[in-house]
């Protein structure tokens, strides 16, 4: 929340902050279903993540 407010407070658009703020969404979704603390992330958990985007299932 505090990231999207400070978008909000340096003037992105409304369209950019929900973008973001969905994405934001999915990745928190990924990191529950994987079961990864947010603490914990590396490249290998942005590599896994990009693919779970992508994965049709």
């Amino acid at each position: 929340m505090k990231y999207l407010k400070y978008l909000f407070n340096i003037g992105r658009a409304e369209n950019t902050i929900k973008s973001y703020e969905y994405h934001l969404k999915l990745y928190f979704e990924f990191l529950e279903v994987e079961k990864i603390d947010y603490q914990q992330i590396n490249l290998h958990t942005f590599s896994s993540f990009i693919g779970w985007l992508r994965s049709p299932f």
